[in-house]
């Protein structure tokens, strides 16, 4: 998604209990981010740097839930050798040095799997379940990512193989012709949170963890707990796990 807004009404922390089917291990705190974007030129990376400082202090592990780096208007060359780019670049890289950080691709930054001894001691996985509760950056349900930018993003056909136009698209055309701006954002996040909530029902998961729309939320959808992480661009918001809970922050 290229549009950024935060949820209006939501104060941090949103605290929600998992009870006995939490979000993997209790024993640990780890605070999940998405969509740094790390190369764009709107960003404030001072920010961004104190975020890091933040987990690199408080977080005994670290998930990075897709679009880290800005892959699609820049390369890794810029983003490990230029600066403010680098600063975070090497944050990143020095955290995982003391304490486990994973990346899950998303579909800005899906290419950086061809690139991983640049990242490393970061490790990229795939997306993952853990407990019932599966991780993702996604861009897996918004097939509008597919037109604009990624036609052959291995992560998106890993979901939708064969392709076939959703039905909801007469709805899109006519609000893109017709609809204001921001009617269309929250009605695409509307729809991108109905497809989880129908993707986690199918395969019997209880919660989803996400990036990608940039938009900081916990909602019950379906019966599936859905939590966003929201961005590092615009909302600078992220969230944490820990002793069953998950909480949304902003700093």
């Amino acid at each position: 998604m290229t549009s950024r807004r935060c949820h209006p009404n939501r104060a941090p922390p949103c605290r929600v209990s998992w009870g006995s089917s939490g979000p993997g291990r209790s024993d640990v705190k780890r605070y999940v981010a998405s969509d740094l974007h790390n190369g764009n030129s709107i960003t404030d990376y001072d920010r961004v740097m104190s975020f890091l400082e933040i987990v690199d202090d408080q977080a005994d592990e670290f998930l990075i839930l897709g679009d880290w780096m800005e892959l699609l208007w820049s390369n890794v060359n810029i983003l490990t050798t230029v600066a403010p780019f680098s600063h975070v670049t090497d944050k990143v890289k020095g955290i995982a040095g003391r304490k486990p950080v994973k990346q899950v691709l998303g579909n800005h930054d899906w290419s950086l799997g061809f690139f991983t001894s640049t990242i490393e001691p970061v490790t990229v996985v795939k997306p993952f379940v853990e407990k019932g509760v599966y991780y993702a950056h996604g861009h897996e349900w918004d097939w509008v990512s597919l037109i604009l930018g990624t036609p052959v993003d291995p992560i998106y056909w890993s979901v939708y193989y064969p392709f076939a136009l959703p039905p909801a698209i007469g709805m899109w055309i006519i609000d893109k012709w017709f609809g204001g701006e921001e009617d269309r954002y929250f009605w695409g996040i509307s729809l991108i949170h109905e497809r989880i909530s129908a993707f986690a029902r199918k395969n019997g998961y209880h919660s989803v963890v996400f990036g990608h729309t940039h938009y900081p939320t916990v909602e019950l959808r379906g019966g599936i707990n859905l939590y966003a992480t929201g961005d590092q661009v615009d909302s600078y918001s992220y969230l944490v796990e820990e002793d069953g809970l998950i909480a949304l922050h902003r700093y």
